[in-house]
């Protein structure tokens, strides 16, 4: 009696911990840039990302916990690559130019996952406390480099300047996504001829 032909299954292969978040939040953006967190399900990311919920939930614990990731990876990425743009730039306008066209050049190079983050981020929870603290952190940096430009200036004007300029920047980048015919450069130019004077 012959035995009936067995398909060989490859085993999974199995990734270190912070690989397979790398991966899973990769699959995440690609989905909220497709459907939208809110029609994004735990579901959909485990099959795309060939693994079970399970693990989704085990790393990520919910899918709010998820958009934090991504976020938090998007404020550390959008962080190290404004302090290399800026350094060693000892003018505080050109400075300032350089890290905004970096804030654009990166809300670019994610499309519709930035407008997603930034709308569907809101009301309380892990996301919306990553939202918060990406902000905080752009409205850091942002003072250090007006302090620059007006050392004389005292703590409380500093925080307004740089609170204003970070939410300037944020609605700008939202309605800038349905402006595709703007260039990086551009949006850049416009708002630093913007705010230089003001500054000044």
């Amino acid at each position: 009696m012959s035995t009936p032909d067995v398909k060989e299954v490859a085993p999974r292969k199995r990734m270190a911990r912070a690989d397979r978040e790398r991966q899973l939040l990769d699959v995440a953006e690609e989905l909220f840039a497709e459907r939208g967190f809110a029609a994004t399900s735990m579901d959909e990311l485990a099959q795309r990302a060939g693994v079970t919920k399970p693990v989704v939930y085990d790393h990520f614990g919910s899918k709010d916990g998820v958009l934090a990731a991504g976020i938090a990876r998007g404020r550390a990425q959008l962080a190290a690559l404004t302090l290399a743009a800026v350094e060693g730039v000892d003018d505080a306008g050109e400075a300032l130019r350089r890290a905004l066209h970096v804030f654009f050049a990166f809300v670019a190079e994610r499309g519709r996952v930035w407008t997603q983050l930034m709308t569907e981020a809101g009301g309380s929870g892990a996301a919306a406390q990553g939202l918060a603290e990406a902000r905080a952190q752009q409205s850091a940096l942002t003072a250090l480099m007006l302090a620059q430009l007006h050392p004389e200036a005292d703590s409380t004007s500093l925080q307004i300047w740089s609170e204003a300029i970070v939410g300037a920047c944020e609605r700008l980048s939202i309605w800038w996504g349905d402006h595709p015919e703007v260039s990086v450069d551009e949006v850049t130019e416009r708002l630093t001829a913007l705010l230089l004077p003001a500054l000044a």
